[in-house]
């Protein structure tokens, strides 16, 4: 299982953070994180970290997997949708679809901020990654 977020402050064209969590299950019913990543950009917003978020995560797969078989858990109702969608013309979206066409992926949505732990964890980490760039570009000298 891979569970992705995205996070943007302000909404639209604010600082964006991301995150994946790469999940698996172990013979013994424990579930192990074996790859997770996050990062941020400036003037996004936040759907566009919502859509990152899985670009990303499917580029670790295709990267760490042979052939991906995952269901990737997201909150975004809007990233599901429009992975689900190939006529789309925003390059997020055609980069998202592309990323998704690979392998046997399959898609569920849980709510945010609810008691996920994997949820939570991509929530907090893409807050992070964002919160990092806030910090990075308030220390940049204006011109």
């Amino acid at each position: 299982m891979v569970y992705t977020d995205g996070s943007c402050y302000p909404n639209p064209n604010g600082f964006g953070g991301w995150a994946f969590t790469v999940t698996k299950i172990n013979e013994d019913s424990t579930v192990e994180d074996i790859g997770h990543r996050s990062g941020a950009e400036n003037n996004s917003t936040n759907n566009r970290a919502e859509f990152l978020a899985v670009i990303e995560a499917t580029r670790w797969l295709k990267e760490n997997l042979d052939a991906p078989h995952a269901t990737i858990i997201t909150d975004s109702l809007v990233a599901i949708a429009w992975a689900k969608d190939s006529c789309c013309s925003h390059k997020d979206l055609q980069r998202l679809w592309a990323q998704c066409k690979y392998g046997d992926l399959k898609f569920d949505w849980v709510k945010g901020h609810s008691d996920n732990k994997w949820n939570a964890l991509c929530d907090a980490e893409a807050n992070k990654a964002r919160e990092r760039l806030t910090v990075a570009y308030k220390k940049i000298p204006s011109q």
